[in-house]
């Protein structure tokens, strides 16, 4: 055992200490190999830091923290340093090999060499940052070489913000379990991350037909062959302009000469831009972040460069100009605008590679359980899914309406929740789909269904039916039918709750008025009174007055 070690600086977090008691846990039930997943910004370094010196204090020989670059062993021990004040760690690369120290921090590229890792002795554990890279032979080189394939060997942990490969290599033959796992959701609504809003910015003529694809995404350079020869560099200053004038901004391209195109461009369209790319001089780089963290550039055009071990939190814009089929990249590049900062209250994300339908905020979103339409932030989105989901709660048994020869009666014994929009046309909540209305028919005592989808546009689902049709439940039947929809039941238990936070706050947003002790399917009913008045009443009005002219 060893002298507990001061650990004042940087402390856990309550998920950081549960994070680390879970992989502890893993080990102890012989799992040799196990990883965590925090989005970026929530603090994997300083995580995995602590659990470093726990180990240290615990009595480990030696530990190894095995970091992607060579840049970033010298970022990871004055995280170390900061984390514990009297730990000692040292670093293998170039000219230092600081072989005796109980903490190594080193990169895949240094230790992957037969002579480096030879001299590396009494291995307990391996951390390795950014563990979604695991699979390449270089680190399943340095895994082996420390024996965390076999149980009498070193044990690994993995920590990254996406357990996810371009090329669709499974991470299961290195991570044998994902021990504590927490999503960009949840760390925004926790404020340890900024709402993140996407807008998906097309490029009219950006052509990625004829580009070719390498380990399951594009090729760098074919894209920006495409890129420059396209009209995305005037899009990208426009786009910028429109959603984030003046926010500081992280823009990410595929090759260096696109980088320093895209600085030009912003430059000369009045925010001061600089390039960043893999292989320029350190010096210069550095003196480049920092005239970006002292506010004396507006943005920085990188090229793969600033995917990881990058903190700027000031940033709040990331734009995407690189087109990327994977969504483990996306979130990389993205997670760079969501760090939390006094000087921000949310992130723009800006889509210009037209990837926006698989792996914009749509793609994050999707990790995390949720669809994000475009300019929607992602707990709005999750305000909108889960009060959709107590809107469209699904009755388990056949419908059977009671009907009448009145209006008033024709839905007063369904067990659907029909309503009234402010004009008085009945309608029924289908979830994302929209609405099933009825408005009269052409002819005196018929009536006429719909479909009104929620932005625009609809289709009839019938014409001219009589009302004991209607009244026999022939559009319950209809929709309970239907795939693509799904009617609430006034009997569920949700409707007789509290109504939900959420709810609540999404309910504000729209304008909708309500006493504070209102229960949750009536604040839902409210809520789709108010949407449901807005699209049917206008289009109902119109159909009526086609009807008139025709008849």
């Amino acid at each position: 055992m060893t002298a507990a070690l001061s650990r004042n600086s940087l402390p856990l977090r309550e998920y950081q200490g549960d994070a680390n008691a879970a992989v502890r846990d893993e080990w102890a039930r012989g799992v040799l190999r196990t990883a965590v997943v925090l989005p970026t910004g929530t603090g994997k370094t300083v995580t995995f830091s602590h659990l470093a010196a726990e180990l240290v204090e615990a009595g480990a020989r030696r530990i190894v923290i095995l970091v992607h670059r060579d840049e970033l062993a010298g970022q990871t021990v004055r995280k170390l340093e900061s984390v514990c004040p009297d730990i000692h760690a040292g670093i293998i690369k170039a000219e230092r090999n600081d072989t005796d120290a109980r903490i190594i921090v080193a990169s895949v590229q240094t230790l992957r060499r037969e002579n480096r890792l030879a001299q590396v002795r009494d291995v307990d554990y391996v951390i390795v940052d950014e563990c979604h890279h695991a699979t390449a032979d270089s680190y399943m080189s340095v895994l082996e070489g420390f024996g965390c394939f076999r149980k009498d060997g070193a044990k690994a942990v993995g920590y990254t913000a996406t357990l996810t490969r371009a090329d669709g290599v499974p991470l299961g033959k290195v991570w044998e379990s994902v021990a504590f796992e927490r999503t960009i959701s949840w760390a925004v609504r926790k404020g340890f991350l900024v709402d993140p809003r996407g807008h998906g910015i097309p490029v009219d003529d950006l052509d990625l037909s004829g580009v070719r694809r390498t380990a399951g995404d594009y090729s760098d350079g074919d894209l920006g062959r495409a890129l420059t020869d396209s009209s995305a560099p005037a899009t990208i200053l426009a786009a910028y302009e429109k959603h984030a004038k003046g926010r500081p901004f992280v823009l990410f391209t595929p090759t260096v000469d696109t980088a320093h195109l895209m600085a030009d461009v912003m430059s000369e369209g009045g925010y001061p831009t600089r390039a960043v790319w893999g292989v320029m001089p350190l010096e210069e780089r550095r003196e480049t972040l920092l005239d970006a963290e002292r506010g004396r550039i507006t943005g920085l055009s990188n090229c793969a460069v600033l995917t990881e071990g990058f903190d700027w939190p000031a940033a709040s814009c990331v734009i995407i100009a690189r087109p990327t089929l994977s969504a483990g990249l996306f979130v990389q590049m993205a997670g760079r605008g969501l760090r939390t900062h006094p000087s921000k209250r949310d992130a723009i994300i800006l889509d210009i590679s037209g990837a926006a339908a698989r792996h914009s905020l749509v793609g994050v979103s999707t990790l995390a359980g949720r669809t994000v339409r475009d300019g929607e932030s992602l707990t709005e989105a999750e305000d909108r899914e889960l009060l959709e989901e107590e809107l469209t709660e699904v009755a388990p048994r056949e419908i059977e309406v009671v009907h009448g020869e009145k209006e008033i009666d024709l839905f007063a014994q369904a067990d659907s929740v029909w309503q009234r929009t402010d004009a008085g046309w009945w309608f029924v909540s289908l979830g994302e789909s929209g609405w099933a209305t009825i408005i009269p028919g052409p002819e005196m005592g018929t009536w006429d269904a719909a479909i009104c989808a929620p932005q625009k546009g609809g289709s009839w689902i019938a014409r001219n039916l009589a009302s004991q049709e209607i009244g026999m439940g022939w559009i319950e039947s209809y929709v309970r039918n239907s795939p693509a929809a799904v009617v609430a039941h006034r009997d569920r238990a949700w409707r007789k709750k509290p109504a939900s936070d959420r709810a609540r706050a999404y309910a504000t947003r729209k304008g909708v008025a309500f006493p504070a002790d209102i229960r949750a399917g009536e604040l839902a009913d409210r809520i789709s009174a108010t949407l449901a008045s807005a699209r049917i009443d206008p289009g109902a009005a119109k159909a009526l007055a086609v009807q008139r002219v025709t008849a």
